[in-house]
């Protein structure tokens, strides 16, 4: 049985699992911008908790975005360093679909997520199959279109009312808390993303591609 290893740093809060021999231990707290101060020390109390050393992990599984481009470079940056000391292998997850496994809704759903400067990251995405009928990209509010029998959900919608009446007054608007961090476990037992070595693993910023991988940086050098 595999021993996993989850870390979402893309937003204001810090939220791990680890999942060994079968039991989940998580964290979850609100550190705003202060990510790179607690999430070593966090992952250290997740280890001792479940009485395992750092080199009987197997995957880290990692938010790839999108989200806070600081955040989610912490979150990889660490990810990486644990990879590179122990083999692990890496397992990007994509933030639509964390929030999709959370939403507990069946179907078709589009989230909308604030990307600040008055703008949204935006994907239509299957609950069940975790397959996208809109892809995600980063625009104004006013301008998006839902062609698609969905329902919707997400801080956009909450964030961007006003602009987003066109959109609100013909989809049904579900409740999306942040996702516990054992949803993240749950999208890695699904196989539904495969794993990579670390010179492979990268983010998703969508506004443009601003974080590389590590073969990609070895060529630019």
């Amino acid at each position: 049985m595999a021993n996993i290893l989850a870390i979402d740093t893309g937003a204001k809060f810090l939220s791990m699992a680890l999942k060994v021999d079968g039991k989940v231990y998580s964290c979850l707290y609100q550190v705003d911008n202060q990510h790179s101060v607690f999430i070593i020390d966090k992952i250290k109390l997740l280890l001792t908790e479940a009485k395992v050393s750092i080199n009987e992990i197997d995957y880290i599984a990692y938010i790839e975005g999108p989200g806070s481009f600081t955040g989610l470079r912490i979150g990889l940056s660490v990810a990486l360093g644990i990879s590179i000391g122990t083999n692990a292998q890496l397992i990007a997850i994509p933030t639509f679909a964390l929030y999709a496994i959370a939403s507990e809704y069946v179907g078709d759903i589009v989230i909308a997520l604030d990307a600040r400067i008055n703008q949204i990251y935006v994907a239509g995405i299957n609950t069940t199959t975790l397959n996208y009928f809109m892809q995600p990209q980063v625009i104004n509010p006013e301008n998006l279109v839902i062609q698609h029998n969905c329902v919707v959900g997400g801080d956009g919608f909450a964030i961007y009312d006003m602009q987003l009446k066109h959109i609100l007054t013909c989809h049904e608007q579900i409740t999306l808390s942040y996702p516990k961090p054992q949803y993240m476990i749950d999208i890695v037992e699904l196989n539904k993303y495969s794993s990579c070595p670390n010179t492979q693993a990268s983010l998703s910023y969508i506004r443009n591609k601003v974080a590389l991988t590590l073969d990609e940086q070895r060529q630019n050098n």
